[in-house]
């Protein structure tokens, strides 16, 4: 079924039967008021918050008035297509085909992850839509130029500041292309290390194309 897809300051986000949910593949765990939504006619039960963070705060925390939060247990049982230059968001119960460059994606805890290409390293990254730009634990270049600081937050930890730098990021075939990254707060950092990876990759991998992201299949295509 095909959803309204918005775009606000960097972070993707879509309308679903009335109510705004920020569509994160990073987090493992949905949570909205009221605390269930309905998928392709499939009614969903979903928690009212997410270690701690309910959708008031969430909306403080992103500045625009969201319902909830959609996350893996709802991506990972369906195929999405994220459209942004038409606004839209297909999640359908069947295997969506499209060409283009294929991603493969494996998952521990529920979370996705993929080999990155930062720089001239090879990483294992967390495939994060919920994220609008990229984070790193460590750096591959010590010297890369801080062009700059944001705030941005995690649930359970809260906001938190960082320096960004930009390095050069590939995934599979993908030309490469320069990516804003912060860096990982200690705490954060050791929670990413769980799942075994050395960071996330955001949203900014695809926000100019379209973004097939099939779990079931273990794979993702970006168009």
């Amino acid at each position: 079924m095909k959803y309204e897809l918005i775009e606000d300051k960097g972070h993707l986000l879509s309308k679903i039967n009335g109510l705004v949910y920020l569509l994160d593949t990073g987090a493992p765990t949905s949570f909205g008021d009221p605390g269930k939504i309905q998928i392709n006619n499939e009614q969903i039960q979903i928690q009212n918050n997410y270690l701690g963070l309910t959708a008031p705060k969430l909306s403080e925390y992103i500045d625009f008035k969201v319902d909830g939060l959609l996350g893996g247990d709802i991506f990972n049982r369906v195929d999405a297509l994220i459209d942004i230059k038409n606004r839209e968001l297909l999640l359908s119960s069947q295997f969506i085909q499209m060409h283009g460059n294929m991603i493969n994606i494996n998952f521990k805890l529920g979370v996705p992850l993929l080999s990155v290409k930062v720089g001239n390293t090879e990483m294992k990254m967390i495939f994060d839509t919920g994220a609008k730009i990229s984070y790193l634990s460590n750096l591959p270049q010590k010297d890369a130029v801080i062009e700059e600081y944001m705030t941005d937050f995690y649930p359970g930890i809260g906001s938190f500041s960082t320096p960004i730098r930009r390095f050069d990021t590939r995934l599979g075939d993908i030309q490469s292309k320069t990516l804003k990254y912060g860096t990982l707060p200690e705490t954060l950092s050791m929670l990413v290390a769980i799942v075994g990876a050395n960071g996330i990759v955001g949203n900014e991998v695809f926000n100019s194309g379209v973004l097939c992201y099939s779990p079931r299949q273990n794979t993702m295509v970006i168009q």
